[in-house]
């Protein structure tokens, strides 16, 4: 993965991101969370490790799952984006 891939967003508690990324789509692995995003295991480790929340992460998931980014940094507001015309 790039250098600038690990950059990523840091919520008010990191800890709590990769909570709610693991959360939002239901992941319980780091294998499982590789297999969606594509990734290999040992970047999910290294997240993990680093408690960060990658912005690659946040715009695949944004993208296929249709994750919240804002909610997966703060813990606040809509868990999933609600798109136009699904209101």
């Amino acid at each position: 993965m790039p250098k600038e891939g690990w950059e990523g967003m840091k919520g008010s508690d990191e800890s709590s991101a990769i909570s709610r990324v693991f959360d939002a789509v239901g992941c319980r692995t780091q294998q499982e969370m590789a297999n969606l995003l594509k990734i290999r295991q040992t970047f999910v480790s290294d997240a993990l490790r680093r408690k960060i929340v990658p912005v690659e992460w946040l715009v695949k998931l944004a993208q296929c799952r249709n994750v919240n980014p804002d909610w997966i940094m703060t813990g606040k507001g809509n868990k999933f984006l609600v798109l136009w015309g699904q209101v």
